[in-house]
């Protein structure tokens, strides 16, 4: 399995921000914040998550903040799966 974040930075770069915008997110980055995420790629990369790492997500996972950074990102799908990359 690919790294999580590598992954999802992967499919920021490709699906949701420009290029150049993407490319220079750090792992701890605010997404949100940043301009990144918005509430239609917000569903974008839920969806993405869900089939990519057959996770389920909830409406309170993204209010609680786990689809803040890629690194919490990682943490969230690593807690909800079994994978350990």
């Amino acid at each position: 399995m690919n790294n999580i974040k590598e992954t999802v930075r992967r499919f920021i770069i490709d699906h949701i921000s420009s290029g150049e915008e993407a490319e220079g997110i750090t792992d701890e980055a605010d997404l949100k914040a940043s301009g990144i995420l918005e509430s239609l790629s917000t569903l974008k990369l839920v969806s993405f998550l869900e089939e990519k790492f057959g996770v389920e997500i909830q409406a309170d996972d993204i209010e609680a903040g786990h689809l803040t950074s890629l690194a919490r990102i990682e943490r969230f799908v690593k807690a909800r799966t079994d994978i350990k990359s």
